[in-house]
């Protein structure tokens, strides 16, 4: 018979709802982060559309010009160079003064000699990291130095894109700086890659993190590692750039101490891929077990140059082994005491236990061989 559903109560039916609630919020992120990576895949198409037709196209004047001259360079094809080179080009009188802006200046930011000179050049900068560009300029002015920096530039179509700028100072015979020559060159394609390559390594990080797992690599000229923070972590040591070898090696528990690499096995490019050892960690004294995966890295003309690999806690394993261990230690002398025929065989016919009376019953081969070779 079938019974007949009953009423949900009124507390049922509102967790419902609260469920339910919770599965549109869920499924509205989910949505928003597709969105989200959308429109960052629009905006890195729209980009790169903007470098191909803005940085990538041929340059146009409106005269005939005739073959050129290698002997005989004049100030006008200086200026037409200067004017249609693929990145963007200024004068500066010896107080920080523009004066003069190649073409593809004014076409980038969509202006023109007369809004830029001077300190007009201001407007097209965001307001955020002007601050900040102001005072880096004026320090080179003030002490004559090189001024290098990156910072954002506002283009014609109103979107701010980064610019590598390097201005250098042009010295007089008097050594009194004259001019300044600078240049802008716009690297948003760079940025974004360093930017994707960087949330990529945060992505692998948490993965390795999750896992339990610390990544490093060893110099060997130098015999130092470098390390990702879990390492560190793992063997209770304050995270760094860089640690030299020794510091992890003295963790070691002396007993272990043959297992771990040596600098003269390391320097012949010696060292077994995988081991486990023991140590004592650094800060609470703690011993742990280590597992450690590695490969050599090697030039051009088979020399070891660094040795990366992998370590992770397996103290948790190494005590569930050896409770197995002693359980079966504890279950064979249990079972060799009774007297009877005891044996355990595998769903493919492979003894994987025989106790001593089974064995001196059958003795049909030594007692040591019985476990997982044995089939019948």
């Amino acid at each position: 018979m079938l019974r007949r559903p009953r009423a949900m109560s009124a507390d049922e039916t509102e967790e419902l709802r609260r469920r339910n609630r919770a599965l549109e919020d869920e499924v509205g992120r989910l949505r928003a982060a597709t969105g989200a990576g959308s429109a960052a895949e629009a905006t890195t198409q729209d980009e790169t559309a903007f470098s191909r037709e803005f940085w990538h196209k041929p340059a146009r004047i409106d005269a005939v010009l005739p073959e050129p001259d290698p002997e005989r360079i004049d100030d006008a094809e200086f200026r037409r160079l200067a004017d249609h080179l693929p990145s963007l080009c200024w004068l500066a009188r010896s107080d920080g003064y523009l004066y003069w802006y190649n073409r593809r200046w004014l076409d980038y930011c969509g202006t023109t000699h007369a809004t830029m000179a001077g300190w007009g050049w201001q407007s097209v900068h965001d307001p955020v990291a002007l601050p900040r560009v102001m005072a880096v300029w004026a320090a080179s002015i003030a002490t004559g130095e090189p001024f290098e920096m990156v910072f954002p530039l506002r283009g014609a179509d109103g979107v701010f894109r980064p610019f590598l700028t390097r201005i250098v100072p042009l010295r007089d015979a008097t050594g009194r700086v004259a001019r300044w020559f600078g240049v802008n060159a716009e690297i948003g394609a760079q940025a974004r890659a360093e930017a994707a390559l960087r949330a990529s390594e945060i992505r692998l990080r948490r993965a390795q993190e999750a896992g339990g797992v610390g990544v490093f690599s060893i110099d060997i000229a130098d015999d130092v590692i470098h390390a990702t923070p879990h390492f560190f972590r793992l063997y209770g040591l304050p995270e760094r750039e860089t640690v030299p070898v020794e510091a992890v090696a003295r963790l070691v528990i002396p007993d272990d101490a043959g297992i771990i690499t040596r600098r003269a096995d390391r320097d012949a490019g010696l060292t077994e891929q995988d081991a486990a050892y023991r140590i004592r960690r650094a800060d609470d004294g703690a011993e742990r077990w280590i597992a450690r995966r590695g490969a050599f890295e090697r030039d051009g003309q088979g020399r070891a140059v660094r040795f990366v690999g992998a370590v992770r806690d397996v103290t948790d394993h190494e005590a569930a082994e050896l409770r197995a261990e002693a359980n079966e230690r504890e279950l064979r002398l249990v079972t060799d005491a009774l007297p009877v025929l005891i044996a355990f065989i595998d769903r493919d016919y492979i003894y994987r236990f025989a106790n001593a009376a089974y064995q001196d019953w059958f003795s049909a081969r030594p007692r040591r061989s019985w476990a997982g070779t044995c089939a019948i």
